[in-house]
């Protein structure tokens, strides 16, 4: 029974396969295939990665400077100041307060009201 031919996913080329499952003409298209695929999650995770430092960078600024009465700012500041409201490291639920606590890296974002948020270093 002779091989079919199949067509590579990467560059197109038509090949007779060995395996039925087979789905690239060659390692090097294969490998090419998988490290372009593997990028763009690098660059994915880039991008979110970059959010997040300016994030806890904006949550910093807002902790050590001493003009903001106790850390407490308004939604329109974070998003004035290039806050992105959503990248986050980690949260929790306040049982007490019943408040979400959104963690960016060593600070957290608290919602104290609709329109306020508090920083604090954890």
């Amino acid at each position: 029974m002779q091989n079919p031919n199949k067509v590579c996913e990467f560059c197109s080329d038509e090949f007779t396969t060995r395996r039925t499952d087979t789905r690239f003409c060659g390692r090097k298209c294969q490998s090419t295939s998988n490290n372009r695929a593997k990028a763009k999650d690098e660059e994915y995770l880039k991008s979110i990665l970059k959010v997040i430092k300016k994030n806890r960078t904006v949550l910093k600024q807002i902790f050590d400077d001493s003009k903001i009465e106790n850390n407490i700012v308004t939604k329109s500041y974070l998003k004035d100041v290039g806050f992105k409201l959503g990248y986050l490291t980690m949260f929790l639920f306040d049982s007490e307060t019943k408040n979400e606590i959104h963690f960016i890296g060593d600070y957290s974002l608290e919602q104290i009201s609709i329109n306020n948020y508090k920083v604090e270093k954890r």
